[in-house]
């Protein structure tokens, strides 16, 4: 690889790699908000910790933003149309979800009014008005409340998209006359980050309402230090394509195990800079698991991974309270497995396999519904806004505009 890749470029591997983490995450979720019993998953470390996979989307957001942008915004007026583009990205989804929420807590009063009980009264916890308003404004996890409200996952789209602002700034203050000291600044921010998280989080790297502002700078830099790499380093000389096999499933055995073992531990703060050496082996693109990736399932998954990442937690609670109802009609799918404050009663049909066979079903039901809703909803807001963008920074840019005309 003599030449650098235009800003461009799509790196296809870690677009799979992306999707098979959603997947992955979606999962973990089936039990954690579902409640529903698993199956042979059930107790899988790399199931069970997937949430760790979430500072992936992190890292790999860094890298791919810096490598798209980080050259592109060196004065205020390019800070606008960056910025509109990565809200066409987010939020438009998010907006969508959450009126979902809103409705399946509309219906869950009117089930109570007619006779149904619930885990809890409509609109209070984490469906609190006050939450749909934070969440609105994707201000939920800014430190300021002290619960996932609404739709859970979103707390990450809530970080992130503060986190595009913090790199525009650092971007316009680093890429031209001190771009020298960008890394030393991105690296010095990685670690306060580190610092905040590992001194003030009690959940260590599972921050999400409290501290996940820091969770999420650190994940982003680091994947920015990978693009600084990338772009000075690696983009000029590829390894052969046997040993970067070895590093590929070096790094995805060592990512695995790492996420099976650690879990909520201290440890778990590594999780930024290990994802950050995987995505530093896949940038290259070419070796055996890279080849694999870019076949057409996998790459069907990196499609789809941020919808089906926003969306996948309402089609599991929505399942999730149909067989409540059906339970109390008719007495049946629920058994008590762990019954404690921390581990609440799951549904379970009362066979592995058809446990099993409950979780394939809502798998498969999220991806196809994320591939309905990506080609209704995300794709076309995401060109609506990406046009937006080009119209603000050409009346921005007068010479932009003049040479258009």
């Amino acid at each position: 690889m003599n030449e650098k890749p235009a800003a461009s470029v799509r790196f296809l591997a870690l677009d799979s790699l992306r999707g098979i983490c959603a997947a992955i995450v979606v999962l973990f979720h089936v039990e954690v908000l579902g409640k529903v019993y698993a199956g042979h998953l059930h107790g899988l470390g790399i199931i069970d910790h997937g949430f760790l996979f979430v500072d992936f989307f992190f890292v790999l957001s860094g890298f791919i933003i810096a490598h798209g942008y980080y050259r592109k915004i060196g004065q205020w007026r390019d800070t606008l149309p960056f910025m509109i583009k990565r809200f066409g990205r987010v939020y438009p989804m998010h907006l969508l979800m959450l009126l979902c929420f809103l409705g399946l807590e509309l219906t869950k009063l009117y089930s109570i009014r007619h006779g149904m009980t619930a885990d809890r009264a409509p609109f209070t916890g984490p469906y609190s008005l006050t939450g749909f308003a934070a969440s609105l404004f994707l201000v939920q996890s800014l430190g300021f409340f002290h619960l996932d409200y609404w739709n859970a996952p979103s707390w990450s789209i809530s970080v992130e998209f503060w986190t595009y602002l913090l790199f525009a700034l650092f971007a316009l203050y680093f890429s031209r006359q001190r771009k020298r000291w960008a890394a030393s600044a991105a690296a010095l921010i990685c670690l306060l980050c580190l610092l905040v998280v590992l001194f003030r989080s009690p959940r260590y790297i599972d921050a999400t309402y409290d501290y996940a502002m820091f969770r999420c700078v650190m994940g982003f830099f680091s994947g920015f230090l990978v693009y600084l790499a990338f772009d000075r380093f690696l983009s000029r000389r590829r390894p052969t394509f046997p040993v970067l096999s070895l590093l590929e499933i070096a790094a995805c055995t060592l990512a695995a195990v790492f996420v099976a073992r650690v879990g909520y531990q201290r440890s778990s703060l590594a999780a930024p800079f290990l994802f950050s050496l995987c995505v530093a082996v896949f940038v290259w693109d070419d070796g055996v698991i890279s080849r694999l990736l870019r076949l057409p399932p996998f790459q069907f998954l990196g499609k789809v991974s941020y919808t089906v990442y926003i969306s996948h937690a309402f089609f599991i609670i929505l399942a999730a309270r149909v067989m409540n109802i059906l339970a109390q009609k008719h007495r049946f799918g629920i058994i008590p497995l762990r019954a404690s404050a921390e581990q609440p009663v799951m549904f379970h049909t009362g066979s592995i396999w058809t446990s099993d066979l409950l979780v394939a079903l809502l798998v498969v039901c999220v991806f196809a519904t994320s591939a309905l809703l990506f080609r209704l909803i995300e794709d076309p807001a995401r060109r609506f806004f990406n046009a937006r963008s080009r119209a603000v920074a050409g009346r921005l840019n007068p010479a932009r505009r003049r040479t258009a005309q």
